[in-house]
């Protein structure tokens, strides 16, 4: 038996929950950095290694990670079921498409899912990564076959994210996934990290920018502030990190940033507020694209300089192609 863990935080508890069989992570951040069609796995692993060994990480270690992520799930064959251990958030769902598309290339005889959402006792609730161990072995029993319906939906909204074009992933989302039914409110969350019509901003930076004008200041209290406001939290620290520091980039940067690095952590310490040009842009009258530029990969879309061909509307809720 495996239980194939979405990331390592959750791991100690669960090799003490007593459970039969082995535990292993697969950790990958599919939400951000290159996903790229027709590429051999090696390939793969190396462009999105070389993305996540930012700004001054080690592109050997983050490659070695990735493929022993990769060989735990290719040795799934030789367990006699597979439970694959998620939870409702952004990062986990599309963790799922990709392990449901793996696995209706290379069908497993047992495969099951624990997917949840909340717990009792637990508030909020925010991912497995909260529970003891106790906590986890109680959801051994409640693992559900993986029907051929989730397989299916795994497999074309993994695709569909590797598309060059984010309309098929919009539309991917619009249709009927009620078979996995969190996915549906990832793919809008993911889609709202997408330039933002009026400022040019994700969902994410306008956060930012808003919790600095209200009085917010470092790194540590600007990501606490900013998972208060997620529906589902899903991002880490060194995701936000990236997105804070680009802001805090550039000619006319947004944020101020005054950065005090903390031996083995990720976030530093120091102050960070917002600049004029922040205020501007949150105000609609500048456009953070053009203003800053921007590189960044969402899924199989890299979106680069300053001017990007897909904006979300927040009225809408849709995406809409660039004004020209």
């Amino acid at each position: 038996m495996l239980h194939l863990l979405n990331g390592d935080a959750v791991l100690p508890a669960m090799r003490s929950a007593g459970l039969p069989g082995e535990c292993a992570v697969w950790g990958d951040v599919l939400w951000e950095g290159p996903l790229l069609p027709d590429v051999t796995p090696e390939e793969q692993r190396l462009a999105r290694a070389t993305w996540f060994a930012w700004p001054e990480g080690d592109l050997r270690e983050t490659l070695r990670m990735a493929e022993a992520w990769d060989r735990a799930i290719e040795g799934a064959a030789r367990h006699d079921e597979v439970i694959i251990w998620l939870e409702h958030d952004l990062h986990d769902q599309f963790q799922l498409l990709h392990h449901l598309a793996w696995f209706a290339r290379q069908p497993h005889p047992r495969l099951t899912l624990i997917c949840i959402s909340e717990f009792p006792g637990v508030v909020p609730f925010h991912g497995l990564g909260q529970l003891r161990s106790d906590q986890l072995a109680t959801l051994f029993p409640t693992r559900q076959p993986v029907t051929p319906a989730q397989l299916d939906l795994g497999r074309r909204g993994w695709q569909a994210l590797h598309e060059p074009s984010p309309l098929a992933l919009e539309r991917f989302g619009r249709g009927d996934t009620t078979a996995l039914p969190h996915l549906g409110a990832a793919i809008r969350r993911f889609l709202e990290e997408y330039p933002d019509t009026r400022t040019g901003l994700s969902r994410t930076e306008r956060m930012i920018l808003e919790a600095l004008s209200q009085g917010a200041s470092g790194p540590g209290e600007l990501f606490l502030a900013l998972q208060r406001r997620e529906e589902r939290v899903f991002m880490g620290d060194y995701s936000f990190w990236r997105i804070l520091h680009a802001l805090g980039s550039g000619p006319e940067p947004l944020v101020r940033l005054i950065p005090e690095p903390v031996p083995g952590q990720v976030l530093p310490r120091g102050g960070a507020s917002i600049t004029e040009a922040g205020r501007a842009v949150l105000a609609g009258r500048k456009d953070r694209v053009a203003l800053l530029g921007i590189d960044r990969w969402l899924g199989g879309v890299h979106l680069q300089g300053t001017s990007v061909p897909w904006r979300w509307n927040r009225t809408t809720q849709h995406l809409q192609p660039r004004e020209t």
